[in-house]
């Protein structure tokens, strides 16, 4: 069956129903529903509502329009995905997955409804499954699509009340390419987004690849993403060319060597960026695990035997994180770092044992 923007439509496998507000493709549109929300709905799961749609017709052609969802004009339908806009003299983030709230009127940032993207950031193209978990901790999912590499794609516009609704949930990802050197992992990031965040106009800023303000939330850099296929070791390489660029001046391990193969990185965010006061916790996160992985794989081509991770105190979350991405690299060893020298704030990683 086809639908229609403006048709009102109810949901076979569960109760209530809506508005067509945006046609997707001809198997998936989006639905208004009374509390504001646009959910990404297949066709197969719909069904026309004839005597509601008959009265709603003739609802459209008077004025007052009849209460209800509102139902936006055609001509101001957002398309599902389109490329990224490649703006000047704005903000540049790194390679990666992000979220993206737009507020619809630019001049009121921090009240009205908000356009929600996911941003694919990346020279890769991106399947994604986005999960939220409602007040019992069960995953409902939201959304699953692909969006090609360099573009965005439009989820949800939100009132700002509904935020709450947003802020919580999984998206998984799957990055693809027809040809590439090394292949990136399967990722599945946790998000939690403080509501705080969007009462600060000075959180709301401009960025390189999206128009107007916006906020954005950082979802998982691309040096943070897990390899496979790696590089060959470096005594495994043909001999360099006089012409070669020296390896030293371009891997990211040799910024912290400390000893013939040896490295220690700091962890610390303040090591990492001046300035972090418009990122959440999360984003830190985010942040130093991706260099983290971007260090670990720089030490594992460079044939380093051992690199020292800071990671701190705190609460030991970065800890966690980071041991739990090496279990990815059966072959690596790991231990606390020595008390006397680190306290309990950093962990030793040991690539090559059997390596002179």
């Amino acid at each position: 069956m086809k639908f229609k923007i403006g048709d009102r439509v109810k949901f076979l496998d569960e109760h209530g129903g809506g508005v067509v507000s945006r046609i997707i493709s001809h198997n998936l549109v989006h639905v208004a529903i009374e509390d504001g929300f646009e959910i990404p709905t297949l066709v197969n799961n719909l069904i026309l509502s004839a005597d509601i749609e008959k009265s709603f017709s003739q609802a459209r052609q008077q004025a007052p329009a009849a209460p209800g969802p509102p139902v936006p004009e055609p001509e101001e339908a957002l398309a599902r995905d389109e490329p990224l806009p490649r703006l000047w003299g704005r903000k540049e983030m790194p390679e990666g997955v992000y979220f993206a709230y737009v507020p619809q009127d630019q001049k009121w940032l921090v009240t009205g409804r908000y356009d929600l993207f996911l941003i694919n950031h990346t020279p890769w193209e991106l399947i994604y499954s986005l999960y939220y978990r409602d007040e019992e901790g069960v995953f409902e999912g939201r959304d699953y699509d692909v969006i090609p590499a360099s573009s965005r794609i439009h989820l949800a516009s939100i009132r700002a009340e509904r935020l709450d609704r947003w802020s919580e949930g999984t998206l998984q990802l799957l990055f693809r390419r027809d040809k590439a050197g090394e292949l990136l992992l399967p990722a599945s990031i946790d998000f939690r987004i403080r509501s705080q965040r969007f009462v600060k106009e000075g959180a709301f800023q401009e960025y390189s690849f999206i128009e107007g303000k916006a906020l954005i939330v950082t979802l998982v850099t691309l040096s943070g993403i897990g390899r496979v296929g790696k590089a060959p070791l470096k005594e495994d390489r043909p001999a360099a060319t006089a012409q070669a660029k020296p390896e030293q001046e371009e891997e990211l391990i040799h910024a912290y060597r400390k000893g013939e193969r040896e490295a220690e990185v700091d962890l610390h965010i303040g090591s990492l960026m001046e300035d972090y006061s418009d990122f959440g916790k999360h984003d830190l996160l985010n942040i130093q695990l991706g260099h983290f992985l971007a260090c670990l794989e720089s030490g594992i081509r460079c044939a380093y035997r051992r690199i020292v991770f800071i990671h701190g105190v705190g609460g030991g979350k970065l800890k966690q994180e980071i041991e739990a991405r090496l279990k990815d690299y059966p072959d690596l060893q790991w231990e606390d770092a020595p008390l006397r020298d680190y306290g309990q704030g950093a962990i030793v990683v040991r690539l090559f044992q059997g390596r002179p």
